[in-house]
């Protein structure tokens, strides 16, 4: 029995998704601290990093990473999205769940955009067709950290993170994000084991909407960061290496 566990052990598969404007180096840290007891893989999404593919609708995202996993010979993982690699994942998980054997939500939710961010969204996309990336990309990477961390060394890297992001990819993000399906009644639903990774200094989504979510989910992990923003991974990478760890554990359990 020891035996086969340790067999499904190493050929679990985990597929890391970065966020809005980033691309996969944002997990390089964490899948290096993770070690070598699973199969780790980081793609770029469509629009960013190496990518060159164009999405429209979170659909097309999702196929693109089903397409990447195809080629990497993946035929089920556990999939974590950080931020809008979320929004893809609970995708991926509405239309293919069989190859979905676990969902990662980190600084993520399952609601659709409400009016306000909506609008919000198309004023970003309008400002972008009529000026350059950076007045837009400058404040959006320090506003990924916490209030606590801008002062620090991570201002420079998440600006690194961020700053080679295209226009037409930024707009047709944003364009996705926009229209993308509501999946509260599909974390309601589901089975699957999910992790949410939280950030109490977070300015994009809100902890109390979030929990509320956590609570109508079936079989849930739950870690909040205190001294995390956005981006847990780097403001708190201890914390985030444990607990995805003893997430895939207990999605092995």
């Amino acid at each position: 029995m020891a035996t086969l566990f340790l067999l499904i052990r190493f050929m679990m598969n985990v597929v890391f998704l970065h966020g809005f404007c980033e691309h996969k180096s944002m997990w390089t840290d964490t899948m290096h601290a993770l070690g070598d007891n699973w199969k780790l893989h980081a793609f770029d999404m469509c629009g960013f990093g190496t990518n060159g593919n164009t999405a429209e609708t979170m659909r097309d995202y999702a196929s693109d990473v089903f397409a990447q996993m195809d080629e990497a010979h993946i035929e089920k993982a556990i999939v974590l999205g950080h931020s809008m690699g979320g929004y893809v994942a609970l995708e991926m998980l509405s239309t293919n769940p069989d190859r979905i054997l676990g969902l990662g939500l980190i600084h993520s939710n399952a609601a659709a955009d409400d009016d306000a961010r909506k609008q919000a969204r198309q004023k970003q996309i309008e400002f972008l067709q009529k000026h350059p990336t950076r007045p837009f990309l400058k404040p959006f990477s320090e506003q990924l950290l916490g209030r606590s961390n801008r002062n620090s060394l991570l201002t420079d890297r998440t600006w690194e993170l961020v700053k080679d992001a295209q226009a037409p990819a930024i707009i047709n993000a944003l364009k996705a994000m926009m229209v993308r399906n509501d999946h509260r009644d599909l974390i309601r639903h589901t089975n699957k084991p999910i992790l949410w990774l939280l950030g109490v200094e977070d300015e994009f989504i809100s902890l109390d909407m979030v929990l509320h979510q956590v609570s109508n989910t079936n079989a849930a992990k739950l870690r909040i960061l205190d001294d995390a923003g956005h981006l847990g991974t780097w403001e708190s990478p201890e914390q985030t290496v444990d607990t995805i760890a003893s997430y895939i554990r207990w999605v092995l359990s």
